[in-house]
């Protein structure tokens, strides 16, 4: 009778918990938030977008290894329970007795699985019950190989990596197929405290536990005492997962900009839950050249200018309270990293208290009391002034090994630069550096800052002028001129060195960057025909009708005047901009393959011609910083007051273009226009960026010939006579005479 009655109590407590469970059955499709993942073009993960961090593995490709080690240190007889332990749970209801607390759980692998999928995290009876329930339905509903793939491919593993191949990657930077025995058994004693297991934040704590993996694989006959032994011993080979030395990846731009695409297309959720993976033609070894030649090149202009003044200054009762006891000037630890940035306060100035003999300075940092050497001053006294009491400024801290760190005064920090490159025949990005700042500001000043570019814009102008019916050696007249302004106030335009210059070829007008024959050019040609020509250039908003765009007074972004130029470099083609090649889903499926597209914008001859008179600009111009040891062409720019500096150029291998300023729009400093600031880091980026590519020409089209002629009346010449040079002209149009503009 009693036997009876406990059936029929069984039986009716699985009806009344059996009510309203979730179907199992929805497990057999499995679709968790999975993590997107960015591609460099050699594959290398260059960023990640998640809501978990999850990469779904089939159970196939998760070693042996990896799958004993799991079940070794959370169910051992899951292959042979039915969903649920009793022995387990008796055990485990012991150890908590003995222990007066809950030191061992009894659920399964099945248990946990439903309780992660199925259930909410709670604790109570009637929850419990539930889960056996449910984990025996799913024993019949799936397989032990689907139950055991579910769990490893959901556990939370800390560091924010939801299972073992994010968890492979997250502390090893390795695929899950990848991991050792060691590493493993590691990885299989975090479930139950990932954040006291984590290797990352304690490892003696997360080796005890590995060992304890070990030691259950070795009583459940999974491994042997010899390979337990020998993988306690081994060097567990840490490592973050790969993105590239930064914290925020090798090309935070770059990521940030396919983020908004991928938004743009597949929304925010599906961009952080898809598993997508994105291949990028970036290349790595150039963007790390790019990073590298605008920090380079900033740094110089800063230190040009010299020291232009203290972060703030504190008063004479606010400094004095920092001063040393007597006989005090060492710094105290703890010591500053090397090549870090720290702030200090100047307690000696100009003629004001005891200084250090070589004429440095007495500085009080966060760490203590330190020195600055005259030498580590030197440059900021280009400007004619010094720090003095009270100011307080960036010091620059470097050290060899274990040495005294020396303290130097560092250049300001505050100006930005951009630099991007693509390739003129695809359009593949293939760097981009939005900043001075390594993605610390979101903001993107390659793609999302507009400027005027000044003189930049100038060779789009000149193309206009030669599908006018000029050409490079058509005279235009250097000499003063006043344009009535929209307004009716009268504009008279002057050249940067206030000259003028008298009659100048077309060539001469663009290689010495001459203001006065290019505003009168853009007034021959007609500033509507000018407006309706700059539009193939692939610039998305019409420019104002004002003679003043001569100069480059329009705004437009860095890429888009890179993508301009692209069109010479490309033989008149325009070339979309592309920063994805392909996007597949987590199953490996091709979602989308982005081919390359273009347009002809220009003949070859009209881009051939602008491409020999922007080398021209190079080889003997205002951009002869940017000369490097190839055919190389570009255009320097420069806007009033040096608040933005330019340099946009091309090989027949890359178009790129480099910008510095403000973002705020003060100037950089006397004389740093685009020749001294934007041409040398374009030079030091494309040597670097070509350095093992063969030297390669502009193609000559068909349709141009080459002729002799003088380089200053415009006059066909003998070759090798003084002044000549070979001139491009578009058949039919090469000159028997001097040709005067009216």
């Amino acid at each position: 009778m009693l036997f009876v009655l406990l059936i029929t109590a069984l039986v009716f407590a699985y009806r009344e918990f059996s009510t309203g469970l979730p179907p199992v059955a929805k497990l057999l499709d499995y679709n968790p938030p999975v993590a997107t993942r960015v591609l460099a073009a050699d594959g290398t993960t260059i960023g990640e977008f998640f809501i978990e961090k999850r990469y779904v593995t089939p159970i196939y490709k998760i070693p042996k290894t990896v799958q004993l080690a799991f079940l070794a240190a959370e169910d051992a007889t899951f292959y042979s329970h039915f969903g649920l332990d009793p022995i387990g749970i008796i055990r485990a209801a012991f150890a908590n007795v003995r222990a007066r607390k809950t030191s061992q759980g009894g659920s399964t692998i099945t248990q946990q699985v439903v309780k992660q999928l199925l259930l909410t995290p709670e604790r109570s009876y009637e929850r419990k019950i539930r889960e056996a329930v449910l984990s025996l339905r799913l024993e019949t509903e799936l397989t032990k190989s689907q139950i055991l793939s579910l769990y490893l491919n959901q556990i939370y593993l800390g560091s924010g990596a939801y299972g073992v191949q994010a968890a492979a990657r997250e502390y090893f930077n390795k695929d899950v197929g990848e991991l050792s025995l060691a590493q493993a058994a590691l990885l299989a004693g975090l479930p139950q405290a990932p954040s006291r297991y984590s290797p990352t934040r304690n490892l003696p704590q997360a080796k005890a536990r590995q060992r304890y993996v070990l030691r259950r694989m070795i009583e459940e006959n999974f491994i042997t005492p010899e390979e337990a032994a020998e993988a306690g011993e081994q060097d567990l080979e840490l490592q973050k997962a790969d993105q590239t030395k930064t914290p925020k990846g090798p090309a935070p731009w770059y990521v940030e900009h396919v983020r908004r695409l991928l938004v743009a297309r597949y929304g925010s959720s599906g961009t952080y839950r898809l598993g997508l993976t994105v291949h990028t033609p970036l290349d790595l070894r150039i963007q790390r050249e790019a990073q590298s030649a605008l920090a380079k090149g900033i740094n110089a202009a800063d230190m040009r200018q010299g020291y232009r003044g203290p972060l703030r200054k504190l008063s004479r009762q606010e400094w004095e309270l920092l001063l040393p006891e007597a006989g005090t000037t060492r710094s105290s630890d703890p010591l500053p990293p090397a090549e870090s940035r720290v702030e200090a306060v100047v307690i000696t100035g100009p003629g004001r208290r005891v200084r250090p003999r070589d004429g440095g300075l007495y500085v009080r940092w966060a760490g203590g009391f330190a020195t600055v050497p005259a030498n580590g001053m030197k440059w900021a006294l280009r400007s004619g002034r010094e720090p003095g009491l009270g100011d307080v400024i960036e010091l620059r801290v470097t050290r060899a090994n274990d040495q005294e760190p020396f303290f130097a005064v560092a250049p300001e920090n505050g100006t930005q630069g951009a630099l991007v490159a693509l390739s003129p025949k695809t359009g593949d990005v293939l760097a981009l550096v939005g900043g001075n700042d390594n993605g610390d500001t979101e903001f993107d000043r390659a793609l999302q800052a507009r400027r005027q570019p000044g003189s930049a814009f100038k060779p789009l102008i000149f193309a206009a002028a030669l599908d006018r019916g000029y050409t490079p050696v058509t005279l235009l007249d250097d000499a003063p001129v006043t344009f009535p302004d929209q307004p009716g106030k009268p504009w008279s335009p002057k050249n940067f060195t206030k000259r003028f210059y008298g009659p100048t070829t077309v060539r001469e007008a663009l290689t010495k960057s001459r203001n006065v024959p290019t505003v009168k050019l853009v007034d021959a040609i007609g500033l509507p025909y000018l407006l309706d020509y700059l539009p193939r250039f692939g610039f998305p908003t019409r420019f104002a009708a004002n003679l003043s765009i001569s100069l480059g007074t329009g705004e437009t972004s860095l890429l888009e005047l890179v993508r301009a130029y692209g069109v010479f470099g490309s033989s008149g083609e325009l070339v979309e901009p592309r920063f994805i090649t392909k996007i597949t889903d987590q199953h490996g499926n091709v979602l989308e393959e982005r081919q390359p597209r273009s347009a002809r914008v220009l003949t070859e001859a009209t881009a051939y011609q602008i491409t020999t008179m922007l080398r021209g600009v190079v080889d003997r111009g205002t951009g002869r910083r940017a000369r490097i040891d190839r055919p190389a062409a570009g255009k320097t720019g420069t806007t009033n007051d040096q608040r933005d500096a330019w340099f946009i150029g091309f090989t027949p291998e890359i178009t790129a273009g480099v910008w510095v300023g403000y973002d705020r729009g003060k100037t950089l400093g006397r004389k740093e226009t685009g020749g001294r600031v934007a041409a040398p880091i374009w030079r030091t980026f494309m040597e670097g960026a070509l350095a093992d590519a063969p030297v390669r020409d502009f193609p000559v089209p068909a349709d141009v010939v080459l002729v002799p002629v003088n380089a200053h009346t415009g006059e066909r010449s003998r070759l090798g006579e003084t002044g000549s040079l070979l001139e491009a002209f578009r058949r039919g149009t090469e000159p028997g005479r001097i040709e005067w503009d009216s």
